[in-house]
């Protein structure tokens, strides 16, 4: 329902950090490790909404997140610079993302980054709408 639009984020998204790999929903991008990365991006679907219907269709609002992660402890000044050069070129990028040529990401309101787990993670959260018809 999702991979389709998912795969077309991660190739719009695919040089946001150089030599690293946009990460899917269903993927756990690994900031702990030895030789792990200091730095990770992630697409992720979070469900959709309903928002018109019909009797053979259903108008559905994708909800994405973006997510940026800076790997425990490696929050030095270079690296710091760098996710918000990254988290910059992210935004930019959705903002010129259209899946198709009515579609483009209703961009929300971004949140101050924020930790999760041992990981600091800075978010964009959008919505993509599209239709889904009973075949």
């Amino acid at each position: 329902m999702f991979e389709h639009t998912e795969a077309k984020l991660k190739a719009h998204l695919a040089d946001v950090l150089p030599g690293h790999p946009v990460h899917g929903t269903f993927d756990e991008p690994d900031l702990v490790s030895a030789g792990a990365p200091d730095l990770a991006v992630q697409v992720v679907w979070l469900g959709a909404a309903v928002s018109d219907r019909s009797r053979r269709a259903v108008k559905l609002a994708h909800r994405w997140a973006i997510y940026l992660y800076v790997g425990p402890g490696r929050g030095g000044a270079d690296l710091t610079a760098d996710a918000s050069a990254a988290f910059g070129i992210a935004l930019s990028r959705l903002l010129t993302f259209e899946p198709d040529r009515l579609t483009f990401a209703d961009l929300e309101n971004i949140p101050a980054p924020a930790y999760d787990g041992p990981a600091l993670r800075l978010a964009l959260f959008f919505t993509l709408s599209d239709v889904a018809r009973a075949t």
